[in-house]
């Protein structure tokens, strides 16, 4: 079914509508972009009016619609109107509220800022403070340490010089000491060569006295085996060594 037979068929449910409550048979729609905006019936009889036909009552509804819709936009534009004089009036309002809120906020902020300055003033003092403290305290412990190093220096200096004499000394001690050893040495190795010299001296002696004893001895056998046998051969008569009586002469 189209769209037109819809709208007709709607148009004579009006009018049998209209039929029944002493109207004339006749009904009206108004269709505008395939939607009904208005309907209509015959209301001659009814209202005792003759132009009060159908497609009229319809046009009249359709421009009591316009009407209440224009009243309505109407209103709707007022209040909006109204509404944003409203809205204006308390924009204004807060923006007076807001400039006096910000005056405050302003005199708040610069309130908290100088509090803020004069905190990070005191601050900014009291590091100074404690810098020069610190700066001063460890130039001090500088100077400190500096003269302790010029003192150790010093007593390093003298230590050396004590210590190098120190060293002087028991470097000559040792150097005598080494040369009274050696000295001691050369004695003993000049004695004991002595004393071996002189060993060998009575060694060779010791051994020339056997040797001219034992030559001496040899010749003595020699000498007594010549004599012995001499004796066997020619008649030995032994000596007589005793003593002659002595004879006195008066």
């Amino acid at each position: 079914m189209s769209n037109n037979s819809k709208f007709m068929l709607k148009a004579i449910e009006l009018s049998i509508q209209s039929a029944k409550t002493k109207g004339g048979p006749f009904g009206c729609v108004i269709v505008k972009d395939n939607q009904i905006i208005a309907e209509g019936n015959n209301q001659v009889t009814a209202n005792k009016d003759p132009t009060a036909h159908a497609e009229i009552e319809a046009i009249r509804k359709e421009n009591e619609d316009i009407a209440r819709e224009r009243e309505v936009k109407e209103r709707v534009r007022r209040e909006a109107m109204d509404y944003q004089r409203q809205l204006e009036q308390q924009m204004i309002k807060e923006m007076q509220d807001d400039s006096e809120l910000e005056r405050i906020r302003r005199e708040d902020v610069e309130k908290t800022w100088k509090k803020r300055e004069d905190q990070w003033a005191r601050e900014a003092a009291a590091r100074a403070a404690l810098l020069k403290e610190v700066n001063d305290t460890r130039e001090l412990q500088i100077r400190e340490k500096q003269a302790l190093k010029e003192m150790v220096k010093k007593d390093d200096l003298k230590w050396t010089a004590v210590a190098k004499t120190k060293y002087d000394e028991d470097f000559k001690k040792e150097k005598d000491l080494a040369q009274y050893h050696r000295n001691r040495r050369a004695e003993a190795q000049e004695q004991l060569l002595d004393q071996i010299q002189a060993n060998q001296t009575r060694r060779d002696k010791e051994r020339q006295r056997i040797y001219f004893e034992d030559r001496a001895r040899k010749q003595q056998e020699e000498v007594f085996n010549k004599q012995l046998a001499s004796m066997r051969t020619t008649d030995y008569k032994p000596k007589d060594f005793r003593k002659k009586k002595a004879e006195w002469f008066s």
